[in-house]
């Protein structure tokens, strides 16, 4: 039986570009930060490889992987929050640009958030991290809420059919 996934809030367009985005936000791909080193016994390898071998990040990789489109976008704002805390500018702007590419503009909340998000890109720039947190903490709540209303829905269906 094939069981299509619903996104929930059309306004924004789930899609794999997505999960890339998010592992590279994570700072774990491979391909972006895993240089090559070598130990003291001659063995030259990547630290992706290396990491291959690490389970936290074979869980955080496949928990991306198989998170639901709203779940993912959930984690793209804990990454946001935790940037704030950070008071990284370039990382809050990088994933509220990841955000922006996400949207599908042939739904009504895509403009809204659009502005919401163009909104924190320039206030990110002026440091002003408290702020952004203030205005992503309750839409990330929203999107769990989503989330979360989406596998009940699913789990209703699924032991009614």
């Amino acid at each position: 039986m094939h069981r299509s996934r619903e996104n929930p809030l059309p306004g924004i367009r789930p899609c794999a570009s997505l999960i890339i985005r998010i592992q590279a936000l994570e700072s774990f791909n491979p391909v972006k930060f895993y240089p090559v080193f070598s130990d003291n016994k001659g063995d030259t390898s990547t630290l992706k490889q290396k990491a291959m071998r690490d389970p936290q990040l074979q869980y955080q990789r496949q928990s991306v992987m198989n998170a639901s489109p709203v779940k993912l976008v959930v984690k793209l704002y804990d990454l946001a929050i935790q940037a704030t805390w950070r008071e990284d500018d370039n990382k809050v702007r990088e994933i509220l640009s990841t955000l922006i590419k996400g949207l599908n503009f042939d739904h009504e909340p895509a403009e809204q958030l659009y502005n919401i998000y163009r909104y924190c890109q320039d206030i990110s720039r002026e440091g002003r991290f408290e702020e952004i947190r203030e205005v992503l903490e309750p839409i990330r709540e929203a999107w769990e809420n989503s989330a979360t209303e989406a596998i009940v829905r699913n789990a209703n269906g699924s032991t009614t059919g």
